[in-house]
C-alpha cells in the first residue's frame, strides 16, 4: 500500500482518537451536561463504565492486560501484513487501535471508561467503542468474504 494512503488512514484514526479524548474531557469537566438528540431514544450524557461491553465486569488489571495483548497483536499484524496492499484490513486495524488506546487511557487514568452516547433501550457507549466495533466488523467482513491471511 502506498505510504500516502497509510499516512491518510493513520491521520483519520488519530483524529477520531483525539475527538473521543476531547469529548471525554468535556464530560469530565462538565459531568452534569446532557443533550437529547432525536427525541428520547438518543442522548449525550456522562456514564462511568468500570466493566466492559454491556456492563460485564472483570478485574481492571485483566482488562488492561487483554487490551495490551490485542494492541500488540494488531500492531504486529499491521507491520507484517501491510505488504498485502489491503486498504480495508489496514483501516480496520487502525480504527481498532485508536479506539482501544482511548479506552485503555481511560482505564489507566481513571480505573473506568468514560461513556457518553446513551441509547436508553440499549446501552451507553463512546466513540472509541464505535471505532472498535466498526474496525472488528470490517476486519471480519474482509477476512470472511474476500481474503485469507494465508494468501500473499
Amino acid at each position: 500500500m502506498k505510504a500516502k494512503k497509510i499516512w491518510l488512514l493513520s491521520l483519520v484514526a488519530a483524529l477520531f482518537f483525539l475527538f473521543d479524548r476531547l469529548v471525554k474531557l468535556y464530560f469530565q469537566l462538565c459531568p452534569d451536561f446532557s443533550l437529547k438528540l432525536a427525541g428520547d431514544w438518543l442522548q449525550l450524557k456522562l456514564a462511568i463504565n468500570s466493566g466492559i461491553a454491556f456492563g460485564i465486569a472483570f478485574s481492571p488489571l485483566l482488562i488492561i492486560a487483554i487490551t495490551f495483548l490485542i494492541l500488540f497483536f494488531l500492531i504486529w499484524f499491521l507491520l507484517n501484513y501491510l505488504k498485502q496492499n489491503d486498504f480495508l484490513l489496514t483501516a480496520a486495524s487502525l480504527l481498532i487501535i485508536a479506539g482501544a488506546l482511548s479506552n485503555l487511557l481511560d482505564r489507566i487514568l481513571y480505573d473506568y471508561v468514560i461513556d457518553y452516547i446513551d441509547v436508553p433501550f440499549f446501552t451507553v457507549f463512546n466513540l472509541a467503542d464505535v471505532l472498535i466495533t466498526g474496525g472488528v466488523t470490517i476486519f471480519i467482513y474482509q477476512l470472511t468474504f474476500y481474503r485469507s491471511l494465508d494468501k500473499k
